[in-house]
């Protein structure tokens, strides 16, 4: 096993957190996908890019884990690259997502690189667990992290952002009644005031 370099050192330190959920009766499959929201409202659809697993042992709770590699709050200029071992580096404007999902008898855990938009250059921001209660054949909001724009830290900064879907990443779950249907795209997630 060789030794870690000084970036993948930096990508294990991070923000992370585990979920757990329990699958509607009839559940099948479950999806879960991490989108990166961050982008300019007005082309539509704001994401710029997505990673998504899949899980089909639903016998205990689904432990979903979630969180940002590194300092989430300085990535943009003057960052180093951040990857983890066999991983492409991710650029100093985006941020290094990590997606998992632990089951009775299945783990799966996969990183992806997201842009961060027009929020690369955030000096504030935070995360959490959204609490909704999963539906059957519904994509459920579990996890968000949010970035304040530019170098702005007040208060009202803060909720700005909180509560703006192109300031966010969102780890969504889909607990699907088919084993093998094709889950829709998440809608865009917008946080409740």
């Amino acid at each position: 096993m060789s030794p870690l370099n000084a970036g993948e050192v930096s990508a294990l330190l991070g923000d992370f957190r585990a979920v757990t959920l329990t699958a509607p009766t009839g559940t099948k499959r479950a999806a879960i996908r991490v989108v990166s929201q961050m982008g300019p409202m007005p082309l539509g659809q704001p994401r710029r890019g997505e990673r998504t697993l899949f899980v089909y042992d639903f016998s205990k709770p689904l432990r979903v884990i979630v969180g940002l590699a590194g300092d989430p709050l300085r990535r943009g200029e003057g960052a180093v690259p951040l990857s983890l071992s066999g991983e492409q580096p991710c650029t100093p404007e985006q941020q290094l997502a990590i997606l998992g999902a632990s089951t009775a008898s299945e783990t799966n855990v996969a990183s992806e690189c997201l842009s961060m938009g027009d929020r690369a250059d955030t000096i504030g921001g935070g995360g959490g667990a959204t609490r909704t209660t999963p539906k059957l054949n519904v994509w459920t909001p579990v996890y968000t992290w949010y970035f304040n724009r530019g170098t702005d830290s007040t208060g009202m900064a803060f909720d700005a952002a909180r509560n703006d879907p192109a300031a966010q990443i969102v780890w969504w779950v889909y607990f699907s009644s088919s084993a093998d249907a094709e889950a829709p795209v998440p809608p865009l997630y917008t946080p409740r005031p």
